[in-house]
């Protein structure tokens, strides 16, 4: 292996597998630093990638848009209810 070329070790259990690839150094060792920043890991992150640009919906990976856009649209639902209730209070005050 040489010095950019990264191992991705794969996680114990079935349909698992070992993915390898080139990458710059400092972009890796930037990318494992944030994703630890963030509880993650470098692997996990990958995982995500991958099940959202295949379109795949989990919450066991990080970064799984499908997931955070449907959260987020709870959220959202959220703010506007509370938003209409706040607009009641003020006109009954």
């Amino acid at each position: 292996m040489t010095a950019n070329q990264i191992l991705i070790m794969p996680q114990t259990g079935k349909n698992q597998r070992l993915a390898t690839f080139n990458v710059d150094e400092q972009q890796w060792e930037a990318f494992k630093a944030k994703a630890k920043a963030h509880g993650t890991s470098a692997s996990k992150l990958l995982q995500g990638l991958i099940a959202d640009y295949l379109g795949i919906e989990s919450t066991d990976y990080p970064l799984n848009t499908k997931v955070y856009d449907s959260r987020l649209t709870q959220v959202e639902q959220a703010i506007a209810e509370l938003a209409a209730e706040v607009a009641e209070l003020k006109k009954a005050g």
